[in-house]
């Protein structure tokens, strides 16, 4: 018997919408009555993983670029600091 067909839970109502709402008030139920679901806490763990994943990738391409744009600018003063020498 699933965790929606238990009596006193909320039935299935056939929108997608009413659905959706259903769900979370099965999930706040499961999360109030346990003190966690482990479901949720695994979906936002692997959530928050893709997200930390992504900045770090995101960070490290901007070192990267940063790193380019201050060899280009040292390069562009020695060639400066050469043509005055002359």
């Amino acid at each position: 018997m699933g965790i929606r067909q238990r009596a006193g839970w909320p039935r299935a109502t056939g929108t997608v919408e009413q659905d959706a709402m259903l769900n979370c008030i099965c999930v706040f139920r499961c999360v109030t009555r346990t003190g966690a679901c482990s479901r949720c806490a695994k979906m936002s763990r692997h959530q928050v993983d893709e997200e930390v994943r992504s900045k770090l990738a995101a960070l490290e391409v901007g070192h990267q670029n940063e790193i380019q744009r201050t060899v280009s600018a040292f390069a562009r003063l020695q060639k400066y600091a050469e043509s005055r020498k002359r």
